[in-house]
């Protein structure tokens, strides 16, 4: 390029744009490596947690009966069926399953109290509360589902 098109070319350029974008610019690596420290942070006590419970099985089993503990055993797992429309199924402790629709009105109750709970949990461990409104959670429960559903 010749000296007359190189200061042509510069002669059209807006120096305060240019300033003014160089600040974005400086204002984004910024927040970018703000973000990067909380990643850091965050990756750094995850896997300070998973340290903690590595290795035994308390954690599992803490769980394990933590999930039971509203149907008190009846059903052991949750899955969900690959169908053209996937759909909720819970396999029971002597290993039949089954779907929603096959539920009594209070499993189906406690079912759903246990999504809205794990989901509240997750939130509260990421930092986020949650608002939790009931009514009538417990209409269809019988006495023992009444009861851990109070203990949880």
């Amino acid at each position: 390029m010749g000296l007359d098109h190189l200061e042509e070319e510069m002669a059209s350029v807006d120096l305060a744009q240019l300033d003014t974008q160089l600040a974005s610019v400086r204002q984004s690596l910024v927040e970018a490596r703000e973000h990067w420290d909380e990643c850091i942070k965050h990756r750094t006590l995850t896997e300070a947690m998973y340290l903690k419970i590595a290795g035994t099985d308390d954690a599992a089993k803490a769980e394990a009966e933590r999930q039971s503990a509203l149907t008190n055993g009846q059903h052991q797992k949750l899955l969900i069926e690959q169908d053209s429309v996937p759909r909720l199924i819970s396999k029971k402790a002597d290993g039949t399953t089954v779907r929603l629709e096959g539920m009594s009105d209070g499993t189906s109750d406690q079912l759903f109290l246990a999504l809205r709970l794990v989901t509240i949990e997750m939130q509260m461990e990421e930092g986020t509360p949650l608002p939790f409104i009931a009514d009538d959670l417990l209409i269809n429960c019988d006495d023992e589902r009444t009861a851990a559903s109070f203990a949880l």
